[in-house]
């Protein structure tokens, strides 16, 4: 477990770096993060297997065994395979190009304090980089997407939005970030969620009834593939109070963000409400959850307002929050460690 807190804690321990040099932080925290994620043995469950037979697979420059992944995916791990990387170097060049843009942004936006980067580590660099490569790929570029839409450039938005797609085909849901960034009448707003909410249920529906699978696109084959479980694992109660408690936090004290932020979180509550039915929607949440490392150093900032909270100091936020993800990832590398592909201990490829 040691291995873990370490980088999960390396945000803290480099944060005196960062007034020297923010270009030399990031880059050093990114490095040793995908360092981290790609000098692994078998780690990271059956997607690790996959992923290592797909790379065996390819002899050059090519997209291998006929495998249905998306096609920047593909060409990437072609480009990599060509260039003479070892398993473990794709893996870490994998994992470094997920985490060094969501680092980028993230560190722009971390005022003072290192809580989002800490909690980026815990929440989406571990599983990004060591399970969910191709989808760990789009989430770096989606911290992108928001990054772009904030600042009103709407056109480089648009171009991370498609790339991030081209490695991981849920993420044409960052198009949502585009039009709730903006400011709209309560009655639009209304019929845009309207409108969202019934194609949801349409798409569930038109995969359930098999209708959909009539079109055959690679597009259309991903989208049945992911919802093909519909009523099986469920969203985890734990996760439903972590989300209450959130929510309270953000409306206490996060009313300087900006509202991109906010939209973000309503839209993942929304798949999370989606995800009593079936945990799936949780994971495409995620593009949408990311917003919480952009969010927690503003409340962190925030002025306490209760006598309580005068008395405790403006740190006592940002301490609660250090303490419960760290909380939150012991109990599961605890929880993890007996499974048949367990995260732990973690075994460097020196270390067999």
């Amino acid at each position: 477990m040691t291995a873990y807190l370490g980088a999960f804690i390396l945000p803290v321990l480099l944060w005196p770096l960062r007034s020297r040099s923010r270009t030399a932080y990031i880059v050093i925290l990114s490095l040793a993060w995908a360092l981290f994620a790609g000098l692994r043995s078998n780690i990271g469950g059956t997607d690790y297997l996959v992923y290592r037979d797909y790379y065996a697979s390819l002899s050059g420059f090519g997209f291998g065994n006929g495998n249905p992944w998306e096609p920047l995916f593909k060409l990437l791990t072609g480009i990599l395979k060509s260039a003479g990387l070892p398993w473990h170097g794709y893996l870490s060049v994998v994992a470094l190009l997920g985490i060094l843009p969501a680092v980028a942004v993230i560190e722009e936006n971390s005022r003072e304090t290192p809580l989002g980067l800490f909690v980026y580590g815990i929440e989406f660099m571990l599983y990004g980089s060591f399970v969910i490569l191709r989808q760990g790929l789009a989430l770096g570029l989606a911290f992108l997407v928001i990054d772009y839409v904030r600042k009103g450039k709407i056109v480089p938005a648009l171009v991370a939005c498609l790339l991030a797609t081209g490695f991981h085909y849920s993420a044409i849901l960052l198009l949502l970030y585009l039009p709730f960034s903006l400011s709209l009448h309560p009655k639009l707003r209304t019929g845009i969620w309207a409108a969202a909410g019934l194609l949801g249920l349409a798409t569930v529906a038109l995969v359930m009834s098999g209708a959909i699978s009539a079109i055959g696109t690679p597009f259309t084959n991903r989208l049945i593939s992911y919802l093909q479980y519909i009523g099986g694992a469920t969203l985890n109660p734990l996760n439903v109070l972590e989300i209450l408690g959130i929510s309270y936090l953000l409306l206490r004290y996060g009313q300087k963000a900006p509202d991109i932020y906010y939209n973000g979180f309503f839209i993942f509550m929304i798949f999370a409400l989606m995800a009593t039915l079936e945990a799936i929607f949780v994971r495409m949440g995620s593009y949408f959850k990311i917003v919480l490392p952009l969010f927690y150093p503003i409340l962190a900032a925030a002025e306490p307002e209760g006598a309580l909270e005068r008395r405790l100091g403006r740190a006592w936020l940002q301490v609660a929050i250090f303490v419960y993800y760290l909380a939150k990832i012991t109990r599961w590398l605890i929880l993890t460690r007996d499974e048949l592909v367990p995260f732990l201990p973690y075994r460097a490829v020196l270390g067999g």
